[in-house]
């Protein structure tokens, strides 16, 4: 195996390299070589692109060899995980105690606080663009609150909506200085 001198060009809007095999190249010689591309602003889910290969000489007899087309399909791929935890992980009902208000003004009238903490990550390798996350819980049962909505707090590039309104009975609460981690 030998390294070949090759240069890039620019012919139009056509980018070629072209490698210098050798003078002369010998009958029965075997060359191979390869070309390490990278991808940048790679967005579409699905791509292909097309190489065209092909030989010149200086021959004056078969001086260009037949022209090749090289597809080869590209596809992003991410590995997306997801990791959830509760704060406390278990709560007993009723709760011991505890009567619920019938108009509730603080975060203690309305019951024991639970925090979710979710976490995602990219594992990549590629980037991943518009990315939704559907969060379901039982906010009802036997039409009272069950699991009563006071707050949403993000780290990063987040958007969140909720199809319900966030504290619609404006209970005055503690906003959390951090979010507990996720144990690991």
């Amino acid at each position: 195996l030998r390294a070949l001198s090759c240069d890039y060009k620019m012919e139009n809007e056509t980018r070629m390299v072209i490698c210098d095999l050798g003078n002369p190249m010998a009958a029965g010689t075997n060359f191979s070589t390869g070309i390490k591309f990278t991808v940048q602003h790679f967005e579409n889910a699905e791509l292909s692109i097309s190489f065209e290969l092909q030989i010149r000489s200086s021959n004056k007899v078969n001086s260009n060899s037949n022209l090749i087309n090289l597809q080869i399909d590209i596809s992003a791929v991410a590995r997306i995980q997801i990791r959830g935890v509760s704060h406390p992980p278990q709560i007993v009902l009723p709760v011991h105690n505890w009567e619920p208000k019938e108009e509730p003004t603080k975060e203690d009238d309305i019951g024991p606080l639970v925090e979710h903490i979710y976490e995602l990550h990219n594992a990549g390798p590629s980037a991943i663009n518009d990315t939704l996350l559907y969060v379901e819980w039982p906010a009802l049962s036997r039409e009272e609150f069950l699991l009563y909505i006071l707050h949403i707090q993000t780290h990063g590039p987040l958007q969140c909506q909720t199809s319900s309104s966030i504290n619609s009975l404006e209970i005055k609460f503690a906003v959390p200085q951090d979010t507990p981690e996720l144990a690991a």
